[in-house]
């Protein structure tokens, strides 16, 4: 009966550790995500400026060298509906699935996760802009 008792502690604590790792679920500024959720994000990436609040596009920027984010919301304290990144006078800088720089540059702001899925994509949907966009 000892190995019974052991398999079931055993059991309770990694039911625990996934309950807890599906509960504390990391932001990532994803569109869905409240934007109070990926203000709190945007401000532990360095790459990233803070981010202000725009009434006309109804949604919050930043600007940090070359590199603008922004995220667009249903409201100012909304959901977030849309982001993207623009890279402006780097043209070694694409965000093309084969572009490592452009790649990297995801990763670096969200996680390799996400770069990956990126990378590994079918289609893409970019602004059509020169500056760049993802």
């Amino acid at each position: 009966m000892p190995n019974c008792n052991k398999f079931n502690l055993l059991s309770t604590a990694a039911l625990s550790v996934c309950a807890i790792a599906l509960t504390v679920a990391p932001a990532n500024a994803l569109p869905g995500q409240n934007i109070n959720t990926v203000l709190n994000w945007a401000k532990t990436r360095p790459q990233l400026s803070a981010l202000k609040y725009n009434s006309e596009t109804h949604g919050y920027g930043g600007r940090n060298g070359n590199l603008y984010f922004f995220v667009n919301t249903t409201s100012q304290n909304g959901t977030v509906t849309k982001e993207g990144i623009t890279v402006s006078n780097d043209p070694s800088i694409k965000f093309t699935t084969d572009n490592a720089k452009g790649v990297k540059l995801l990763q670096n702001i969200y996680n390799s996760e996400i770069a990956n899925d990126f990378r590994n994509s079918r289609s893409l949907t970019l602004p059509t802009h020169k500056c760049g966009g993802f």
